[in-house]
């Protein structure tokens, strides 16, 4: 992929090499495939009509993990 995961950004210089990726834009760094995924789960997230973002989804899991109660 040649869009950034965390700004949206496209451009086929994002692309270092075949496993690096680096944003011209917000200089974010991370492993090519991992933003790909990431990319593909945005996707999905929002043909369900979640309508939100990754980010936004990702802190909600992480908060709402924090306040789990489990029935004994």
């Amino acid at each position: 992929s040649q869009i950034c995961n965390r700004c949206g950004y496209k451009d086929k210089n994002n692309r270092k090499t075949q496993s690096k990726f680096k944003c011209l834009r917000c200089h974010h760094e991370i492993n090519a495939d991992i933003n790909a995924s990431e990319n593909i789960e945005q996707r999905g997230l929002e043909s369900l009509g979640l309508g939100i973002s990754l980010q936004d989804y990702k802190s909600e899991s992480l908060s709402n993990s924090d306040s789990l109660e489990f029935a004994s």
